[in-house]
């Protein structure tokens, strides 16, 4: 019984008297939101958004912090390593075994290396937490480390908390260090594996954040969003799929400015 619903979005490329680039997209048209249902539609805003005079109407800015995410479940290492790795599911659990079970180390030890890989919980022993803490303290300093460490919450529904979340069983094995041990593919599994474990455990990552609105002629708004970065925290290990492609705007934007 689904009925898909056309729609559309404009984005525009605005640059300052100084000749500083960001994009901004169409929110509202005559103060309402801009709901564009065919192609005829848009190419008519289009035509009349190029002809338009674009003046900043307002400058928000303000510090936010943002967390860390929990170590993986099962089912958020398998999006990463889509996402991150280009691995199907069936790749990413065949190598999360093999990690598992275990591998020969260079002192000819075989270890596994990360703990069950079937797992919807959140948990992590109380002595992962004390290991990562100790190495990022070594390697990065106290700065990047919270007053204490985290344990994240369970889900809801149903779950099954006989396991932990998916982390290196010794945190302190750097993924550099092991991947003289591991084939390409294990050492990037183990590699993702490790720094989402140890980003959990690091400090927020601070931002400045500005919004942007624009007047586009007289009928057409739009708006503008960037972050910069003042502390990195737990981004100095790890990024999520999102905070790959944040944008930035110029810091010298302000209210009244004209754009082209």
């Amino acid at each position: 019984k689904f009925e898909p619903l056309e729609y559309w979005t404009i984005k525009t490329e605005v640059e300052t008297e100084r000749k500083h680039a960001f994009d901004a997209e169409l929110q509202k048209v005559d103060g309402k939101k801009a709901l564009i249902p065919n192609e005829k539609t848009a190419l008519a805003f289009r035509r009349e958004l190029k002809e338009a005079e674009y003046t900043i109407t307002s400058v928000e800015k303000k510090r936010v912090r943002r967390n860390p995410r929990a170590p993986f479940t099962t089912s958020t290492l398998q999006q990463a390593a889509f996402q991150k790795l280009g691995f199907t599911t069936k790749r990413t659990m065949t190598l999360a075994q093999q990690l598992y079970e275990g591998v020969t180390l260079q002192d000819g030890e075989t270890t596994g290396l990360i703990t069950y890989m079937r797992t919807d919980s959140f948990r992590v022993a109380s002595s992962s937490i004390e290991s990562i803490r100790a190495y990022l303290k070594d390697a990065l300093g106290s700065k990047y480390l919270p007053s204490k460490g985290r344990q994240f919450g369970k889900s809801k529904g149903k779950i099954q908390d006989a396991h932990e979340a998916i982390r290196p069983a010794n945190p302190a094995l750097h993924p550099d260090v092991a991947k003289a041990s591991l084939t390409g593919p294990q050492a990037k599994l183990y590699d993702l594996i490790w720094r989402r474990f140890a980003a959990s455990q690091m400090a927020v990552a601070v931002f400045d954040q500005s919004s942007i609105e624009i007047r586009a002629g007289k009928r057409f708004d739009l708006r503008a969003a960037g972050s910069d970065l003042v502390f990195d925290g737990y981004r100095k290990v790890y990024f999520e799929r999102e905070e790959e492609k944040e944008s930035h705007l110029p810091a010298d934007l302000k209210k009244g400015d004209t754009l082209k």
